[in-house]
């Protein structure tokens, strides 16, 4: 059982890396913060359990803790086929990734059943707990569950390399934009000990391909050095 002090750390430290560690390459904060922690979770469920995730492991809170993305719905509202499609889609951004989903921490990847730990979805709806979290308990006195869409870790990472594409290509030129997609993606591999090649998910994988010439057999850290490169 993950208890009500505990749940309250975890998100301390997720507050923490959405406002000290996740920057633009200006130094402001990526994801939108607020005053208080409730609220600066509140619109940022995948930056935050992202943030946490290497920590619960380290505590051993699950058997394979993992974050998951899905839909967070009524116990009467399965998700529809098209919002569970959406979800699908924005992994190769053919879909606006903000909507229609939820991410949270499923304590053990090899049962989609198993107990859960979501630190923003209480504060998303507005409701309260005894716990400060939904687990699967607290969540269902409020008559909400969680159904699990992306349980492969690979598609989760890539799922947020596309909130991180669509959050940043609205701005500056094309070649700023592609060059702040890349430099957060590298900087959230080295943060959150996540592999380059698993945190650029298809969108970061999509602008090196595009954006840079490179021989066949130059790796990708050489794409990102060559598009982060200032232009003379």
């Amino acid at each position: 059982m993950i208890t009500a002090s505990l749940a309250n750390d975890l998100q301390v430290l997720a507050v923490k890396s959405i406002k000290e560690d996740y920057l633009r390459l200006n130094g402001s904060n990526f994801w939108q913060t607020a005053h208080t922690n409730n609220m600066t979770l509140r619109t940022n469920c995948l930056p935050a359990h992202l943030a946490i995730i290497e920590k619960v492991r380290k505590m051993k809170l699950g058997g394979k803790p993992i974050v998951v993305i899905g839909v967070m719905g009524s116990l009467k509202r399965k998700p529809t086929n098209e919002e569970q499609n959406h979800i699908k889609d924005a992994l190769f951004l053919q879909r606006d990734p903000h909507e229609d989903y939820h991410a949270w921490i499923q304590l053990d990847a090899d049962d989609m059943n198993s107990e859960i730990l979501d630190i923003t979805g209480p504060y998303w709806l507005e409701l309260e707990t005894h716990n400060g979290y939904f687990n699967k308990e607290s969540a269902l006195n409020h008559n909400i569950v969680h159904y699990p869409i992306l349980t492969d870790e690979m598609d989760v990472y890539s799922y947020h390399a596309s909130v991180v594409y669509d959050h940043i290509i609205h701005y500056g030129s094309l070649r700023q934009q592609k060059a702040e997609i890349i430099w957060y993606l590298t900087n959230f591999s080295r943060q959150q000990n996540v592999i380059i090649d698993k945190a650029l998910g298809y969108a970061g994988k999509t602008i090196l391909n595009e954006s840079v010439k490179c021989k066949k057999n130059d790796g990708l850290w050489n794409k990102i050095l060559k598009l982060l490169k200032p232009r003379a």
